[in-house]
């Protein structure tokens, strides 16, 4: 066998047929079957892409009748656009309102959602002890502005996994504290 016939021949192994099975083909057999393989994987992996759809995020502004509204919207639009990105989306739908306006209105938006977000990883944390809850809230309070950290700290807090091996580590804490002093 050459270098193709093997590697063809070692493919079909992988790829669900038998020694036996394969033994009693033809090289031109084999490299038949070969190539109907890769053609349709190559088809079922065009169609794949073609299927997979592009999420651009819309303007979360786009509807608004009243500037009053925007306080009502839910403020995940943080998760997808800058803050620069907000102000214009902001100005495009309210051309008659001052840039100085819009902008301290979507500062006022950014702090709720990072309040939102602390308390959320708060609640996520209520099950270690209150003097090492402050602490890490403290930590988190001063990252306030780093928002995708925030983000990530609130999605890894999800994992009960993640949020076991924290507590864990704080109650070893505690332990080792207490036989100090």
């Amino acid at each position: 066998m050459d270098k193709v016939e093997n590697f063809v021949f070692k493919t079909l192994l992988t790829h669900g047929f038998t020694q036996e099975e394969l033994e009693t083909k033809t090289p031109q057999e084999l490299r038949e079957i070969y190539t109907q393989g890769i053609s349709e994987f190559i088809q079922k992996f065009s169609e794949k892409e073609n299927q997979k759809k592009v999420l651009i995020p819309q303007n979360p502004f786009k509807n608004l009748q009243k500037l009053e509204e925007i306080y009502e919207l839910n403020l995940d639009f943080f998760k997808h656009f800058t803050l620069e990105d907000l102000v214009l989306m902001i100005h495009e739908q309210f051309h008659q309102m001052p840039m100085e306006q819009i902008q301290k209105i979507v500062f006022i938006l950014l702090f709720s959602f990072q309040e939102n977000i602390l308390a959320q990883i708060k609640s996520k944390l209520m099950n270690i002890p209150e003097d090492e809850l402050e602490s890490i809230m403290e930590i988190y309070e001063f990252q306030r502005e780093d928002v995708k950290h925030l983000m990530q700290i609130n999605q890894k807090l999800e994992l009960e996994s993640f949020r076991e091996k924290l507590e864990n580590i704080l109650r070893l804490k505690t332990t080792i504290q207490e036989q100090k002093d």
